[in-house]
């Protein structure tokens, strides 16, 4: 036969046992809407990761415009010069002629 004082260990471990499966139940509901947060971050910054590549590839054909547009002027910028440099040796040229021209005729 149980004694007064095992009836009542037993009624307060039944009690304690009580309470930690209502705190493990607790847990386990925190426990999931833990996991559903977790997912749904993840999935917010799968949305901005995704988004953010998206703006990668629109910079990089950005880019590549540019350095097409760039070598354009580039090229325009070096005929440019040997148009410049082809007007300046024809003017040399003119005044070389001019000079040995007027030498010759003062002589």
């Amino acid at each position: 036969m149980l004694h007064a004082n095992d009836v009542k260990q037993l009624v307060e471990l039944k009690k304690e046992n009580s309470q930690i499966k209502h705190k493990t139940i607790l847990l386990e509901q925190k426990n999931i809407e833990l996991i559903e947060e977790i997912e749904n971050i993840k999935q917010e910054n799968q949305f901005e990761i995704e988004k953010l590549n998206n703006l990668i590839s629109e910079n990089n054909i950005e880019i590549l415009e540019l350095k097409k547009h760039n070598e354009i002027l580039h090229a325009r910028f070096a005929e440019n010069i040997q148009e410049e440099h082809e007007k300046g040796r024809n003017i040399a040229n003119n005044m070389l002629l001019f000079l040995t021209d007027n030498n010759n005729n003062n002589n």
